[in-house]
């Protein structure tokens, strides 16, 4: 009896179950076909897209703003690091940002400190005894190429965490002071001028189509080499302007390049170590191909 009952009481419920499964299933039909009859036309529904896209990328935007400005270091975290700095910073040391645009490290930097471009490998900095690097670990767009450059060339290493700061202390090897600058050595034609992504101070030639341009410097004393970087900065016309860069010493050439603002700044060293003793007449020969080239952006040091 209790099975014959409990077999009818299933049979009834899988018959309710069937239509109220049928009942929903007719509801949406008829759903789909009423959304589909009054859908929005195509100009109305294209808008309603875009307006969503739009929100959305706002609402990503205020996000990543929130979760940059948290990122970023405190007025107290810069004030720690100023009196770090002020306290142990001497002459001959320098100070690298990373990332580039931590430009408000500038307002916290001591005056008698220098802040320089990240180097390149390989980049020689004369004249440096000790690099800061003041970083921001927690702020986008830092690679970490600075301090794993300066990690490869120091003798000893120092971190200290200011808060949402960090600042390393990288001891190089004892510095070989340069001979001279050639910016230095011509301060009317030196200026500031971007090149591989920093300002640099260089010496500026103007680049003038098939003229050779002949830079004369005072008789100087040059050591093992002439070495630097060279950057033809972009000018009216196209950026593949062959530039010919070359180096006379005594009236000799010991050293040439080609170059072009497409391929950015480049790196040149003319060995003079061969030389006689004494002072010797330099002369920079820069010669443009082409027309719409932007002047040169020249930096140079004569190494001891």
């Amino acid at each position: 009896m209790a099975v014959h009952l409990l077999a009818r009481l299933l049979s009834a419920t899988r018959a309710l179950l069937g239509e109220q499964v049928e009942g929903w299933y007719g509801q949406a039909r008829a759903g789909g076909r009423a959304a589909w009859v009054n859908r929005p036309r195509a100009a109305r529904a294209a808008a309603m897209i875009a307006a969503a896209g739009l929100a959305a990328i706002g609402a990503g935007s205020l996000a990543a703003q929130r979760a940059t400005e948290a990122a970023l270091p405190s007025a107290l975290d810069w004030r720690a690091a100023e009196a770090l700095l002020a306290r142990d910073g001497a002459a001959g040391d320098a100070v690298v940002l990373e990332p580039a645009w931590l430009e408000r490290a500038r307002q916290h930097v001591p005056a008698d400190l220098t802040i320089i471009p990240a180097p390149a490998a390989g980049e020689p900095l004369p004249g440096v005894r000790r690099v800061w690097l003041v970083s921001a670990p927690g702020a986008p767009r830092r690679h970490r190429t600075a301090e794993l450059e300066l990690s490869r060339r120091a003798v000893r290493a120092d971190v200290q965490r200011l808060g949402r700061l960090e600042v390393l202390r990288f001891d190089l090897p004892e510095p070989a002071a340069p001979l001279a600058e050639l910016a230095a050595l011509a301060p009317a034609s030196a200026s500031l001028r971007e090149a591989g992504g920093a300002a640099r101070r260089c010496l500026v030639l103007p680049l003038t189509p098939g003229a050779a341009l002949l830079h004369a410097f005072p008789r100087q004393r040059l050591g093992s080499a002439l070495a630097g970087y060279a950057t033809v900065l972009p000018g009216a016309g196209a950026p593949g302007v062959p530039v010919r860069l070359a180096f006379q010493v005594d009236g000799e050439e010991r050293g040439a390049l080609e170059l072009s603002a497409a391929e950015g700044r480049r790196r040149f060293e003319v060995e003079t170590g061969r030389l006689a003793p004494g002072l010797h007449e330099l002369v920079v020969v820069v010669t443009a191909s082409g027309a719409g080239a932007g002047p040169l952006c020249l930096e140079g040091l004569v190494l001891p």
